[in-house]
């Protein structure tokens, strides 16, 4: 809902889901519109890799655990496959597991991870895809003589611009377009925010579950601290006291 450019299509693709279910670790926009919302982990809170724009497969280290009842995404995946009866698609007990089975699939195609270990991501500082074998040290260059194309060139393919907008310009007179969505005033702030409001909006799932009353969701409040909600995590229904953060 905040990265994709059209809201008004995924808004109406997300409420045609029945039921729709959210991993998340705060109420973010696609999970206000979920019928059921599980409190998953932040990436400082799993270990595992991601792979940047570059192809570069970076190691990511864990450095907390998660709060409350909260659990780490992989692992709530794995427990909803067992419940449904498919666990023996699912037999991964850490988040390497996962990994080495990307690396058995992913063999012998375009974005080969074969031969990327995490071993070999930290002693590399990153490691490039493809790197078809453990003795290969990957590719920084992916295309350096020729594009993947039988004849080896490049295709270029114009575009119309057909919208009604156009492009506004600053004093240097450099085109660039406005675009929504963008987090304020900084990821850093919005990560330190979601933290505490997920540990608050865990606490709330089970005050409201356990019966108790005035808990209020505060992960609701951060967004619209002036007026009343209804937790959709809970699906409760309770109308919800925006007096202050619980």
């Amino acid at each position: 809902m905040v990265s994709l450019p059209d809201n008004a299509v995924v808004a109406r693709a997300l409420d045609n889901l029945d039921p729709l279910i959210v991993i998340d670790f705060f109420l973010s926009e696609t999970a206000e519109r979920a019928d059921v919302v599980l409190p998953g982990s932040v990436w400082c809170e799993d270990e595992g890799t991601t792979t940047n724009l570059e192809g570069r497969v970076i190691k990511i280290n864990q450095a907390a655990d998660t709060p409350a009842e909260a659990k780490r995404d992989w692992e709530i995946v794995c427990e909803l496959a067992g419940r449904l009866g498919r666990g023996q698609f699912f037999g991964f007990h850490t988040s390497r597991d996962i990994f080495d089975e990307l690396r058995r699939a992913s063999k012998g195609g375009i974005a080969d991870y074969a031969g990327i270990t995490w071993e070999k991501i930290d002693r590399q500082s990153g490691v490039f895809w493809p790197c078809k074998a453990e003795d290969d040290p990957g590719t920084p260059h992916l295309i350096t003589e020729r594009f993947p194309h039988k004849d080896g060139l490049a295709r270029f393919h114009p575009i119309v611009y057909t919208g009604r907008r156009r492009a506004k310009r600053n004093l240097s007179s450099t085109p660039h377009h406005r675009t929504r969505g963008v987090p304020l005033p900084g990821s850093a702030a919005l990560v330190r925010a979601g933290l505490s409001h997920r540990r608050a909006l865990v606490r709330h799932i089970r005050a409201v579950h356990a019966g108790a009353e005035g808990s209020s969701c505060a992960a609701d409040q951060f967004r619209h601290p002036d007026r009343a909600h209804t937790c959709l995590p809970c699906a409760s229904g309770r109308r919800i006291s925006t007096a202050g953060p619980g």
